[in-house]
This record gives structure tokens, sequence and C-alpha cells, in this order.
């Protein structure tokens, strides 16, 4: 039955199951590969497409991985800390001011990336944050479960890596722009989330399942944010919640 002489219209369909029963039980990280015949294999799989990948990295999207890490560390209540990183490293507010990530611990191997909102500036309009500020809002999706009572938060037992959002391009940003009072602005969103991606990497090497989540501002970072999260965790059930951050053209 599973020959490759097969009938030519019931023939990928038998194929394919035949190879579901040869290879159903592919080990950790795999996938089937040649489904289409009776001599499909396992494969290894890192849970992005190889080709969809390439096209990322070919996007530059990875130029900012690794080139900064955090130079400070600030302990904050509820476990939380705060990590600093040196603006001569990429990270950086508008202003020249230091960029800051808030790690707060969880319980299971899940972690949440939180992009905080703040407006937008631009030539003509300085709507936006400009001040890092550190500390995760233990509110919404963000607020933790209380031991000895039930939980109201499916997601109260997660890690929360918190990104401050201050670089006035929505995580996105990778400019500078000298305006003619002669202030410098620096639009350095994608080393931002870049940096606070890295420092997720270090602390969560291995987790099963990652959230990215925006809002408003941050909303509009999880568009660019999913490549780069992606390409950072290719591994991990991979999930995103866009709050407030509609996609305009």
């Amino acid at each position: 039955m599973c020959s490759s002489d097969l009938d030519p219209v019931s023939g990928e369909a038998i194929a394919r199951a035949c190879c579901l029963l040869a290879h159903e039980d592919c080990g950790e990280g795999q996938r089937l590969a040649n489904a289409e015949s009776p001599e499909c294999t396992c494969e290894d799989f890192e849970g992005l497409n190889s080709a969809a990948r390439q096209e990322l990295l070919d996007m530059g999207l990875d130029r900012y991985f690794g080139k900064a890490e955090p130079v400070r560390e600030e302990e904050l209540d509820d476990g939380q800390t705060a990590y600093w990183f040196d603006p001569a490293d990429g990270p950086v507010c508008i202003w020249g001011q230091p960029f800051a990530a808030t790690v707060r611990p969880g319980t299971v191997n899940n972690i949440i990336i939180y992009l905080e909102g703040g407006g937008a500036c631009w030539s003509s309009l300085m709507g936006c944050k400009t001040d890092p500020t550190t500390g995760v809002p233990g509110i919404g999706a963000l607020s933790r479960n209380i031991p000895g009572e039930d939980p109201i938060n499916p997601l109260g037992d997660w890690a929360v890596v918190f990104a401050t959002y201050c670089d006035g391009s929505v995580f996105t940003g990778d400019n500078e722009i000298m305006q003619e009072d002669g202030e410098l602005r620096r639009h350095r969103g994608l080393a931002n989330i870049s940096a606070t991606l890295d420092l997720a990497k270090k602390l969560y090497p291995n987790p099963e399942k990652v959230l990215l989540m925006g809002s408003s501002a941050g909303g509009f970072g999880t568009l660019m944010g999913t490549l780069v999260t992606r390409l950072q965790f290719p591994k991990a059930d991979f999930y995103v919640i866009n709050d407030a951050g509609p996609g305009v053209q």
C-alpha cells in the first residue's frame, strides 16, 4: 500500500498516512519531512521556516543582537530587577538617557515580553514618552496570582520582561535626526527591543511559551517585534497580543 506506485487521485493522501504511521514519534525539535511521499523522514525543526528565517536575516533584523549587555542592575520591589544599558552600546532613549528593561520572575517556564506604550514622535509632532521607567505594573494581564487563592490570571505565573518605552519610534526605529534647534533625536527602538530580547534569552534560554504583548505604542511595536522575537526564540510556542496598535498604511 505504501509503494511509490500510487493511484494519482488518492496516492498523496495514502502516502501521507503511511508517513504519519511510520514516523508518528519524531523526536523533540523535529518534524516530518517529505510527507507527500512514502520515503518521508524526520528532520530537525527550529520552529521557524528556514527560508523565512533567512529572509529576516537578510533584512538585518538581527543586527543588534549580542551588541549590548546591562551595565547596572537595580533591585526593585516584588522581586523585580531593572537592567540598565549604556547608551554607547546602542540601546538609548530619545534624548540620550539610558534604556532599561525590568524582569519579574515567574514560577513556570513561560515568558511575557511586554512593550510599554507612550505615543510617538517625529519632526512635526512630539507626542511620545521620552523618559525611561522601571517596574512591571501589576494590572490586567500583568497582574500576579495570589498564593493560596484561586488563580484569576492565566498569565499570572509567567515571567515578565518589561521594555520601557522612550525611543519615540514604537520599538522599530533605527535612525537619528538632528533638529533645527541643534538637539539630536535618537530613534533607536530596534536596538532597544533587541537588547530586551537578548536579556530575556540570557535569563530564559529555553522557554516553552513566549508571549509578545504591547499596548498603544507598544502594540505598534509588536508588528516589527514579532519578527525579531521569533528570531530570538525560534523553537518556543509563540503568541502575540497587540492592544490598541492597529496596522496603518
